[in-house]
C-alpha cells in the first residue's frame, strides 16, 4: 500500500545484499556489507485536466508520492558463476526496515554465487517480475481500477547496474518508473455529469495493447498502469447502466507520467429481443441515432418430404437522427422471429405484432412460417403491439402515429412451401409474398389490417379434389400491416409490414426493406450524434 503526499520529495531506500556460498545465510554476514540504494522520485502537482500530462514525472496519488510500505519486496535479477540468470525477491519489509516516512527501507536479499562484475536488475513491486527476472507486463492486462491494487502490484519501476568486483549490489540505485499511471474521471457525451460511480468495466486499446479494468462501480477515479506510447489511437469501451465507447488520436503516454483524463463517452447501446418491453434513460441533452431492427419471418417446408425449408423473409431495417433531452425515457420493444412451421402445423407469430401461420391441409403438408415481429422506439409507454393495441389512431388507409412514437421497423412475412416467396418487412407499404404454383385469383394486393399486427397465413386447401395445399406464411408485424389476401386460395408466402418514421422533428429518417440482413430476432441500437445536427 501507498502513502501519499502532496509535494515534491525525493524518495530514498537502503537495500541490505548479503552474498554468500551455497550453504550460506544472510544472518551470518556481517553489518557492514550493507549496500544503501537511493531511489528519487519527483512529484508533479495535478493542476490539468484532461488528456495531457500534469508534469515530466508522477506520483501514484493525489497528495504525492510513492512511498515503501510493510510487506513490500523486490526482485533482484543477477547472473551466478555459472552464467545462470537467476531471480530472487527479498524479505518482505517490516516497519523496523522503514525510515523516513516511507522515503528510505532496507531489504534483505540473499544471493548465491552471483558472478562479480556483471549486470544486476531491481524490479519494483517483485510482483512485476516473471521468473525468468524479466518484466511481468502481461499482468497489466487485467487490472481492478483502485490505486491501492496499481500501488501494490502494478507500480513497476527499474534500477539496471553492476555488481561490484566483490560481486555485491552496488551501494546506490535510482529506480525509474516505467509506466505511465492514467486517472480516469467517465464523464456522459457532453461532459456534464460524472457517470464513473455506475461503470464495472472499461476495455481501452492502442493498437497494440488491450487492458481491462473490472471493478465494483464506485465514484472514485479508475486507475490504469499503461504500457509508454507515442502518437498512439486510442478505443475505450465502457460497460455500466448502459454501454459507451470513445476514441481518441494521436496521444502519447510517457513513462513516469501521471494523466488526469476526463473522458466524455458516447453512447453506443444495443438492445436485443427479450419478448417484453426495455428502457433507457438518456445520460445527455443531444442528437442521438437510432437504428431498429425488424424480425425475420419464419420458415416453411418446401414439400410434403425431405428437410429443405423456404426462409421468410428478412425484416426491415430503419434509421433515424433524434433530439432528445437528458432523462428522457425511451420505451423500445425488440420484434421476435415468426416460429418455423413443421407437417402440418403453422409457425407461431413473432412477438411485437407477427401473425401465425396457416397450418397445411393434409398430414404432409408443410405449415407456413409466422410472420416476424415489429420492432418500434417510443417516448411513450405505448406497449407491444397485439391485436387490440396498434401503433396508429384513425384507419389503416389514413393513419396517425400515436403520440410519442419516433420508429418502426417491420417485421417479415413467414415462409410457405413449393417456390413462394415471402415478403420483405419495411419500406412504405412492406413487401409482397409470391405464389408461383399456378393460376391465382390474388393479384392486386392485401386487404389491410386495422391495426400494427400482421393477419394469419390461410390454412392449406384442396383445389378440385386433386391437389393439397401448404398453409401461407403469416403476416409481419409493422406499422401497418396486411389482414389477409383477398380470393387467395392457394399457398402464399407472408406479406411484410410496413415501415415508418417521426419526421417532423427526426432528421436523416431511411428505411430498407429487408435491410435486417441478419436475419433472426429485431434489435435496436441507440448511439450518441452530437450536440447539434445540419
Amino acid at each position: 500500500m501507498k502513502k501519499l503526499y502532496r509535494s515534491i520529495l525525493v524518495l530514498t531506500a537502503v537495500l541490505m545484499a548479503a552474498c554468500s556460498s551455497d550453504d550460506e545465510i544472510v544472518s551470518k554476514q556481517p553489518a557492514n556489507n550493507d549496500n544503501v540504494v537511493t531511489q528519487t522520485t519527483t512529484v508533479a502537482f495535478e493542476t490539468v485536466s484532461g488528456w495531457e500530462s500534469v508534469g515530466t514525472t508522477r506520483a501514484l496519488t493525489d497528495l504525492g508520492v510513492k512511498t515503501f510500505a510493510v510487506g513490500d519486496q523486490i526482485a533482484v535479477v543477477y547472473t551466478n558463476t555459472s552464467n545462470s540468470t537467476v531471480k530472487v525477491e527479498s524479505a518482505a519489509l517490516t516497519a523496523a526496515d522503514i525510515a523516513a516516512g516511507g522515503r528510505s527501507a532496507k531489504f534483505k536479499v540473499t544471493m548465491t554465487n552471483p558472478k562479480a562484475s556483471t549486470a544486476v536488475t531491481y524490479i519494483y513491486p517483485a510482483a512485476m517480475a516473471d521468473a525468468n527476472g524479466s518484466p511481468k507486463l502481461t499482468a497489466l492486462d487485467t487490472q481492478g481500477g483502485t490505486l491501492a491494487s496499481l500501488a501494490s502490484n502494478l507500480d513497476y519501476a527499474k534500477f539496471t547496474g553492476t555488481l561490484t568486483s566483490e560481486g555485491k549490489l552496488p551501494e546506490t540505485a535510482s529506480l525509474a518508473n516505467q509506466l505511465a499511471v492514467c486517472k480516469f474521471t467517465i464523464k456522459n457525451s457532453t461532459g456534464t455529469t460524472d457517470i464513473t460511480n455506475t461503470i464495472t468495466k472499461l476495455t481501452i486499446t492502442d493498437g497494440t495493447n488491450t487492458y481491462t479494468i473490472n471493478r465494483t462501480a464506485d465514484a472514485n477515479p479508475i486507475f490504469v498502469a499503461m504500457r509508454p506510447v507515442n502518437n498512439a489511437n486510442f478505443s475505450f469501451t465502457a460497460t455500466g447502466n448502459y454501454n459507451y465507447e470513445k476514441t481518441v488520436s494521436s496521444k502519447t503516454l510517457a513513462a513516469s507520467d501521471l494523466y488526469p483524463i476526463n473522458l466524455a463517452m458516447n453512447l453506443h447501446q444495443t438492445f436485443n429481443y427479450t419478448g417484453a418491453e426495455q428502457t433507457i434513460t438518456i445520460p445527455a441533452t443531444g442528437w442521438y441515432t437510432i437504428q431498429a431492427y425488424g424480425a425475420e419471418g419464419g420458415k416453411s417446408f418446401n414439400d410434403t418430404s425431405g428437410n429443405t425449408m423456404n426462409d421468410g423473409g428478412k425484416g426491415g431495417l430503419c434509421s433515424i437522427d433524434y433530439q432528445l433531452t437528458q432523462g428522457t425515457t425511451l420505451y423500445i420493444y425488440c420484434g421476435g422471429k415468426g416460429d418455423n412451421a413443421s407437417r402440418p402445423t403453422k409457425g407461431v407469430g413473432g412477438w411485437n405484432g407477427g401473425g401465425d401461420g396457416g397450418d397445411g391441409y393434409a398430414s404432409d403438408s408443410p405449415g407456413g412460417g409466422g410472420g416476424g415481429g415489429a420492432t418500434h422506439v417510443a417516448t411513450s409507454q405505448i406497449g407491444n403491439i397485439t391485436n387490440s393495441n396498434s401503433l396508429f389512431t384513425d384507419t389503416s388507409a389514413s393513419p396517425t402515429a400515436k403520440s410519442g412514437l419516433i420508429l418502426v421497423a417491420a417485421g417479415g412475412g413467414g415462409g410457405a412451401n413449393k417456390s413462394c416467396a415471402a415478403g420483405a418487412g419495411g419500406g412504405a407499404s412492406g413487401g409482397h409474398g409470391s405464389n408461383t404454383q399456378g393460376n391465382d385469383k390474388y393479384t392486386s394486393g392485401g386487404t389491410l389490417s386495422t391495426g400494427s399486427h400482421g393477419g394469419a397465413g390461410r390454412d392449406g386447401t384442396q383445389d378440385n379434389v386433386v391437389q393439397t395445399y401448404g398453409g401461407s406464411g403469416g403476416h409481419g408485424g409493422g406499422f401497418t400491416t396486411v389482414a389477409s389476401l383477398s380470393g387467395q386460395y392457394q399457398s402464399y408466402g407472408g406479406f411484410g409490414g410496413s415501415s415508418w418514421g417521426e419526421t417532423t422533428n427526426g432528421k436523416s429518417y431511411t428505411t430498407t426493406a429487408g435491410g435486417a440482413t441478419a436475419g433472426g430476432d429485431g434489435k435496436v441500437i441507440i448511439t450518441w450524434y452530437g450536440t447539434t445536427h445540419p
